[in-house]
This record gives structure tokens, C-alpha cells and sequence, in this order.
């Protein structure tokens, strides 16, 4: 995950060009200095003003102390060349403020209990394989079930909304987000965070949003409950993710999208490596199963008709 810890409003103080490396940063009431990159693309005119992106040197640093409304100074040189505020911080924030994120102890004593009782987890003892229960990744009580085509590694922000209103909709208060790809290990889940977000308010859900957008995960990624109620998965580099939850919360998010269960799985099924299986069945096995896991076998044979140019069975 290329990790942003903040946004903010920037002001240039005359024209500079692309920054593309760090600066120096003076707190305007406590005078404390920091330093980041502030990634603004081709450059800004003078006194323009554009929203950037916040990388903190080192990442995540902790004596930045940032908050939402935090004004700030920006130096090159010990000469100012621009003024800036903050919007947004989730790492290196003062307290109070920020993500809850999970080192490996804490992941597995409070967030793997309810991974699983959404998902199968396919090794004992857990170190982050997610994938190898590809066929048949959710837990029996998950009662339905569906899969999405997705933009490669990652849920698209429409998806990623209609996952958060869903699990909203079902009185959910909480989720976490994980890059399941990248592994648990100390040294992974330093640069690849598992982030704790609260879902309970309107404000708390459009905030998780502009985070996922704003850090949008480069390998495959989970999302789960806090309540052990649902889950999304997506695949890294598959071209598709899987969601499941209780009766209603998929047909909720299909609805949310405009699209629908048979729709959906014949885009999983025109896909990347489906579509191997849909021209030679020896390969990529775990389609169908995967499908009748999702939606049950008659449906499963439905769809599996179609996208071979056969009449669907009665």
C-alpha cells in the first residue's frame, strides 16, 4: 500500500515545481518542525491552492502530531514557500486523532477470531493465507454469498461504498482493512497496516472512504466485520473479489450497484484466469466450485451455460 497519513490544503507562496521530495514543515501555534513529502503533481503557480497528499519523513512520524485543522508552514531553504492546512490525518497524528491500527499480537488475538467466523482459514498455525481456500472461502454460516468484478487488486470506490452502506444497513459498527496479501509478519504489517475503522456514524463512514481512496492497496486486500458478520475479499491481480454476509447484505450491495448475481458472475466468469477454465476445463478447476460455493449448484450450472454459448438447464 503506497501509505498517505494526511491531506491538506496547500497555498503557494510564489510558482514551484514538482515536489518529489521532503520539506521541511513549522506548526504555526507550537512552532514544532516536521517533515514530509507533499505530493502535488506537475508543480503550483503562485498563490494557487490545491488538496495534497501527505507523506510524513519517516512515514507514520509520530512527532508531527497532526490534526484536522492543524496550519502549518512550508520551507525550502529556510525561505517559506507556502502555507498550508490540514484536512485529514490518519498516521503521525496527535492523540485523540488518527487510525487504530493493529500490530501482529493484537491482529491475532482480536481481529483473526472474527476473520474467521466470516472466512476458512486454510492454515494452522494462521500466518495471513487467505487464498488457499479460493474455492470455498466462507464459513457455513455465512448465509449469502456472491462475487464482484473488481479494477485488479482492489475494491472500486462505488463497490467499497456499497460494501460500507450494507454493512451499515445491518447495524454494523465496525470494520477492518487488511492487505492479506502482503502477510502478517512484524515487518509486513509495519508498512502494510491492518486499520481498525468505526462505522457508526455517517461522518465515520465517509472518512473510511476517503481513506481507501486516498490509499488504495496495490496487492490483494480484505475487508471484514468487527462483528464477524461479513466479509469482502479481493483478489490480487484475479480480477475479481468475494463478499458474503448475512441474508440480504449481498443483495443489498448488488442493488446498490445496479447490477445483480448473474450479471456478476458472468464477468467472473469472462475474467482472467476463469475464463481459462471456460475454454479448457482442466485448468483453473476451482471455478465452478467457486461458484456453486457462492450461489448453490443449480445456479452455479446456470451460469456456467451461458457463458458457454449453452442453453441454461430447466
Amino acid at each position: 500500500m503506497l501509505r498517505y497519513d494526511a491531506l491538506a490544503n496547500l497555498t503557494a507562496i510564489a510558482a514551484i515545481g514538482p515536489w518529489d521530495r521532503p520539506y521541511q514543515a513549522i506548526t504555526i501555534d507550537s512552532g514544532r518542525r516536521w517533515s514530509a513529502c507533499f505530493h502535488v503533481g506537475r508543480g503550483l503557480p503562485a498563490r494557487a491552492t490545491a488538496e495534497v497528499r501527505v507523506q510524513l519523513q519517516p512515514r507514520g512520524d509520530a512527532a508531527a502530531q497532526l490534526f484536522p485543522g492543524m496550519a502549518f508552514e512550508l520551507r525550502d531553504d529556510g525561505h517559506a514557500v507556502a502555507h498550508g492546512r490540514i484536512t485529514h490525518c490518519w498516521f503521525g497524528c496527535a492523540e485523540g486523532f488518527g487510525v487504530r491500527t493493529l500490530t501482529r499480537a493484537p491482529f491475532l488475538t482480536e481481529a483473526l477470531p472474527l476473520l474467521r467466523q466470516v472466512f476458512r482459514v486454510s492454515d494452522e498455525p494462521f500466518e495471513g493465507n487467505l487464498e488457499g481456500a479460493i474455492a470455498a472461502p466462507f464459513e457455513a454460516g455465512i448465509a449469502e454469498r456472491g462475487v464482484l468484478a473488481t479494477a485488479l487488486w482492489c475494491f472500486p470506490s462505488d463497490q467499497c461504498q456499497a460494501l460500507v452502506n450494507a454493512a451499515a444497513a445491518i447495524g454494523d459498527t465496525g470494520l477492518y482493512h487488511w492487505v492479506h496479501e502482503a502477510g502478517i509478519s512484524e515487518e509486513s504489517l509495519d508498512i502494510d497496516l491492518v486499520c481498525y475503522f468505526p462505522l457508526g456514524t455517517a461522518a465515520e463512514r465517509e472518512e473510511f472512504l476517503l481513506f481507501y481512496d486516498v490509499n488504495e492497496p496495490l496487492i490483494g486486500s480484505t475487508l471484514f466485520s468487527a462483528t464477524g458478520r461479513w466479509g469482502a475479499i479481493a483478489y490480487g491481480g484475479a480480477d475479481h473479489a468475494v463478499l458474503g454476509g448475512p441474508t440480504g447484505f449481498v443483495t443489498t450491495v448488488y442493488d446498490a450497484l445496479g447490477t445483480n448475481a448473474e450479471e456478476q458472475a458472468l464477468k467472473f466468469l469472462a475474467g482472467y484466469e476463469s475464463s481459462y477454465w471456460v475454454r479448457d476445463h482442466s485448468r483453473c478447476p476451482w471455478v465452478p466450485e467457486l461458484l456453486t460455493h457462492l450461489y448453490g449448484e443449480a445456479a452455479a450450472r446456470h451460469f456456467v451455460a451461458i457463458a458457454e454459448g449453452r442453453e441454461p438447464p430447466r
